[in-house]
């Protein structure tokens, strides 16, 4: 029972963490310690890269004006036209951008749920192509600081106290859960290569995503950077100043997430360039073909208007071996000669 675990997006997964909770009980602070985290590392869902790769080919096939230029655009046209990604995907902005019963933004509530439901059910080649898309101007970084509908979920009218906020995170279990994940798998350590003490990155932007839709719910500060932060402060945080940073910290100074988050954007962008790439190379081999294909069906046409023995020479279109009209030409008119010559 002591080394049980769970998996995150299962449907028992508040039954789950509950129990754990109840069996590490002497974790009060579990953000604080690297072992706490109670999820195993697994996914119910399978990361989706063969469907996306798929979906985008099809999408820049259907060359959109901007996509190319804005790749959290693109990534929102790929999300559209998969079935499960679209759904959730709008499950949660419709959610997030309705005014609640009592004429409030939004029901916040409601739109950390769906919100969770989506980074929890979608591939996450689909999810966090959205989130960590890269960008080379504003109205991109805008799209994708937008992503997460950052008026409902992520902003208040007053920024609270960054002690709050991990106040009302432990009080939940999934919450709390998320943030020991978090704090697991992006703890900064000088002596990695990669700038994170468990050497995944991949795992820390696994528990990125899994904090959104929770209290410590963070995001972009701006439509020009990759900078993070929580919606809290530390003026005014009293007694526990080191505390409050510590927790604000560990989204505006954490330079394994920013490592992690930089190689994912990079990486994008380097896959884009090249299936750009591969597919322009592409374009140019099917018209080498074509042009290749009309030039042996102009040498059979004349050759065919001279009525000699086509049949008799091949056009060997696969080895790309094609024989000149004057030679075959040529060749045709001795084969002539030597059957009139000696035939009886």
């Amino acid at each position: 029972m002591y080394k049980c675990k769970c998996q995150r997006g299962m449907k028992s997964e508040e039954h789950c963490l509950k129990v754990f909770w109840t069996v590490h009980s002497f974790l009060t602070h579990g953000y604080d310690d690297v072992l706490a985290s109670p999820y195993d590392g697994s996914t119910s869902v399978h990361s989706g890269t063969a469907e996306y790769n798929r979906l985008a080919a099809l999408v820049s096939d259907m060359s959109y004006s901007d996509s190319e230029s804005n790749r959290c655009l693109h990534a929102a046209q790929v999300c559209s036209v998969d079935e499960r990604c679209l759904s959730f995907r709008t499950e949660y902005v419709a959610t997030c951008t309705k005014r609640s019963a009592n004429n409030e933004i939004c029901n916040r509530r409601k739109c950390h749920k769906n919100l969770r439901r989506f980074f929890d059910s979608v591939p996450k080649q689909f999810s966090q192509r959205l989130l960590f898309c890269f960008c080379q101007d504003v109205t991109c970084g805008e799209r994708r600081r937008q992503t997460i509908v950052p008026k409902c979920s992520f902003e208040e009218e007053e920024k609270p106290s960054c002690l709050n906020l991990l106040d009302s995170c432990r009080k939940d279990n999934i919450c709390r859960s998320r943030l020991a994940d978090f704090h697991k798998n992006c703890q900064y350590s000088p002596k990695s290569v990669n700038g994170c003490l468990e050497e995944n990155r991949a795992a820390c932007l696994m528990s990125y995503t899994g904090l959104i839709g929770t209290a410590m719910t963070p995001n972009y500060v701006s439509n020009c950077s990759l900078e993070l932060s929580l919606w809290c402060t530390c003026e005014g945080s009293g007694n526990f100043p080191e505390e409050c940073e510590k927790i604000l910290n560990l989204f505006t100074n954490n330079i394994c997430l920013k490592n992690a988050i930089e190689d994912y954007t990079n990486w994008n962008q380097f896959t884009q360039k090249k299936d750009a790439q591969q597919r322009a190379q592409l374009d140019d081999v099917q018209e080498f073909k074509a042009a290749d294909m009309n030039q042996v069906t102009d040498n059979q046409l004349m050759l065919n208007s001279e009525g000699k023995l086509l049949t008799a020479f091949s056009v060997n279109s696969e080895a790309g071996i094609y024989w000149s009209p004057v030679i075959l030409l040529l060749y045709n008119m001795l084969f002539q000669w030597l059957l009139e010559r000696y035939s009886y």
